[in-house]
């Protein structure tokens, strides 16, 4: 049985090495090298922050927010709409959040004031901005405490923890 989990091992060492065996009785073929081709490991990005066509998910959701009804809907596709953004445009992300926190305050919605705060600090924390993300997600950490939501104060928690530990307080993000 050993015999055979070794000769199992080195068949895919020498097939994860690019090589090529026969396993026929008789006549022994020579061991070939198979060709390895290149990666291509240019990057081009279709992005365009100032006319968002190139993303048809997000091309079509700022459509349906131009015309939706003032509801949590509408919300949740802000929140949508700024996480698209967060990836290419901070500013366009940080202004859709702004509309999801304005329009969650007159609905008086805590599960919209909770996404803008996990949000908005996630694109703070990806522009570098450490202490400000803290202190946004800590603001959020307090919502989630008064409305003792369990699952928003782990997320926040662990939101906090990540800009300590990026900022090398590793006790304090402990």
């Amino acid at each position: 049985m050993k015999t055979k989990i070794k000769f199992i091992l080195c068949l895919a060492a020498l097939m994860v090495a690019g090589l090529t065996i026969s396993c026929s009785k008789g006549a022994k073929q020579p061991v070939e090298k198979q060709a390895v081709m290149p990666i291509d490991t240019t990057f081009a990005s279709p992005t365009d922050s100032v006319n968002p066509e190139w993303n048809a998910k997000l091309d079509s959701l700022l459509r349906v927010a131009a015309t939706a009804k003032q509801d949590t809907a509408l919300v949740l596709l802000y929140y949508e709409i700024a996480r698209i953004y967060s990836n290419i445009d901070f500013e366009k992300s940080k202004d859709y959040y702004a509309k999801l926190l304005d329009l969650s305050e007159q609905l008086d919605w805590n599960k919209g004031r909770y996404l803008f705060f996990k949000g908005l600090g996630v694109v703070i924390f990806r522009e570098g901005l450490y202490d400000s993300s803290i202190v946004i997600h800590q603001q959020g950490l307090e919502l989630a405490k008064k409305v003792n939501n369990e699952e928003w104060i782990a997320n926040l928690n662990n939101e906090i923890g990540s800009s300590y530990m990026i900022m090398e307080w590793n006790e304090t993000a402990l």
